[in-house]
C-alpha cells in the first residue's frame, strides 16, 4: 500500500505506548516511529490542541440538530449517522494541515514549541489542611455512626 515509501508514526514517547515486537514490525514495514519527548505531549499532540475542539463543537451542534429535528435522544443505533457529520465537518484536511503546523511537526518547525511551554508547572499551593472540613450531612451521618 506504500508503494516501498516509507511512512511516519509519531507516538508519544512513553514506554507503555509501544512495544518491542511493535517496533520490529514498523522497521520491517518501513515505518518510522519517532516518539514525542516524555512528559511534552500537551504541546506536540495536533489533534489535542487542533481537532478535538472544533469536533466537540460540531459535535454538540449536529447532536442538537438530530435531537430538535426527530425529537429523539442520540442512541447507539443512530450515534454513527450523527456522529459522521461532525465528524466529517471537523476533520477537514485543512484541519489536519493546522495540527501538524501548529504543533510544529510539519513543515518541521523546532521554534514553535518555546522553552516556557516546556518548562515545569509551577506549585500554586504548598501548605495543606487535614483533616478537610466536612460538609454538615457528613458530621451528621458520623454523629448517628458514633451512637452506636
Amino acid at each position: 500500500k506504500a508503494n516501498g515509501q516509507a511512512r511516519l508514526l509519531l507516538i508519544d514517547g512513553h514506554n507503555s505506548h509501544y512495544t518491542k515486537d511493535f517496533l520490529e514490525y514498523a522497521c520491517e514495514h518501513n515505518i518510522h516511529v519517532p516518539c514525542y519527548p516524555s512528559h511534552a505531549t500537551h504541546v506536540y499532540q495536533g489533534l489535542d490542541i487542533v481537532i478535538f475542539s472544533p469536533l466537540k463543537c460540531s459535535w454538540t451542534a449536529k447532536r442538537d440538530e438530530y435531537e430538535a429535528s426527530t425529537r429523539q435522544k442520540v442512541i447507539k443505533s443512530n450515534f454513527i449517522s450523527v456522529y459522521s457529520k461532525a465528524h466529517r465537518e471537523a476533520l477537514t484536511p485543512e484541519n489536519i494541515h493546522a495540527a501538524f503546523c501548529k504543533t510544529g511537526v510539519w513543515p518541521f518547525n523546532p521554534n514553535v514549541v518555546t522553552a516556557e511551554m516546556m518548562a515545569p508547572s509551577l506549585e500554586t499551593s504548598s501548605s495543606g489542611h487535614l483533616p478537610l472540613p466536612q460538609p454538615s450531612p457528613v458530621w451528621a451521618v458520623m454523629g448517628v455512626i458514633r451512637q452506636y
